[in-house]
């Protein structure tokens, strides 16, 4: 475990904040991280260290320096202003056992960065047609990242307006290196967001999807869950993550709902049918909207995508005429006055149509 810059400063303000005392604090090589010029080498900060000692540093002023311990391990030191005798044991052990807690959150706060891209680049790797290519090999990863692909899932794409342009130009002042640290803390602390919005429900993922998207595969329970009876209960949650998102980043969002199709290949099929909503929905009607995939379905025939798929999607649109005799009679006179052809030939008309 290495302490950077961002724990050396929390380390820091807390001290200056608590103890009221200002301390400088270096990495394991006698570094200045916080408290004194960044970058200068210390030799008696590195003394402390490799010695593994309390070491008195005289000069215009008189300093001590401790080694800083992490799990029994020299990560760093710090100085505290007097001498060795006038430095006490017991205020050593204060701000040893204060940097340890704040090492241990940065520590923790890094594994979970990790585990936000691991995630975040697993799923790309699904949806996207990657290297995994087997719903076994999917199941393995997805178990080792803790992420339940096995519950019964549709994509829902949110896209928000500026919010990766927008906060990156707040971080003017900070190193390219410096700015994906912060970017990679404000993303997770957004996905956390999310996620408590469904009380942690593991059926329900969440991951930054790069460009200003946030993908969110979101489960839904029941024993007989089809694409055609699960319809109204993703149109709703859909909503309903509008209206969540909306009010964590304060961006205007645009939301794009695909439809739930089981097994491995289903949730692909539901990631092209969100993203297509997203992109023509926002086309043709404009962004801040909700949009479900059947509601651009008459505008399919723009879309590049396969001739079999626009085919589906049409059929998908026909089903409630399909279901409802008032209606089908009524598309059986129209295709009949127009067309000459009778119902159950209006699909192969549409196929070819497109």
């Amino acid at each position: 475990m290495k302490i950077n810059k961002e724990i050396a400063q929390q380390i820091f303000d807390k001290t200056r904040d608590i103890l009221n005392m200002h301390l400088a604090i270096t990495d394991d090589r006698g570094i200045v991280l916080a408290g004194g010029r960044p970058g200068d080498f210390d030799l008696y900060s590195y003394q402390a260290i490799n010695q593994r000692r309390i070491t008195e540093e005289k000069g215009e002023k008189v300093v001590t320096w401790s080694p800083l311990y992490y799990e029994g391990q020299a990560v760093g030191s710090f100085s505290i202003s007097g001498s060795l005798s006038e430095v006490t044991q017991e205020t050593i052990d204060l701000v040893q056992g204060l940097s340890q807690v704040l090492i241990y959150q940065g520590m923790l706060l890094e594994k979970l960065y990790s585990l936000d891209r691991a995630r975040a680049g697993f799923i790309r790797e699904i949806l996207m047609g990657g290297s995994i290519k087997s719903e076994d090999q999917a199941g393995e990863q997805a178990d080792i990242l803790r992420l339940n692909l096995r519950a019964n899932q549709a994509i829902i794409l949110a896209h928000v307006s500026g919010f990766q342009e927008n906060y990156l130009a707040s971080l003017n002042n900070f190193s390219p290196e410096e700015k994906v640290i912060k970017f990679e803390e404000y993303i997770s602390s957004m996905l956390r967001k999310i996620e408590e919005a469904f009380d942690g429900n593991d059926q329900n993922v969440v991951v930054y999807f790069g460009h200003n998207i946030f993908l969110i595969l979101k489960g839904i329970r029941g024993g007989k869950v089809t694409t055609e009876n699960s319809v109204k209960f993703f149109l709703k949650k859909g909503k309903y993550l509008h209206e969540v998102i909306k009010n964590i980043t304060e961006g205007e969002v645009t939301i794009g709902i695909g439809q739930f199709y089981p097994g491995f290949e289903g949730l692909k099929k539901s990631f092209n049918d969100a993203k297509l909503a997203l992109e023509i929905g926002a086309k043709i009607w404009g962004l801040g909207k909700d949009y479900h995939i059947l509601d651009v379905g008459i505008f399919v025939s723009l879309a590049s995508i396969s001739h079999q798929r626009k085919a589906e999607l049409s059929n998908q649109l026909l089903h409630p005429l399909l279901e409802n005799g008032e209606l089908k009679k009524t598309v059986e006179i129209f295709y009949g006055y127009y067309f000459g052809i009778k119902f159950p030939r209006c699909q192969s008309a549409i196929d070819k149509s497109i």
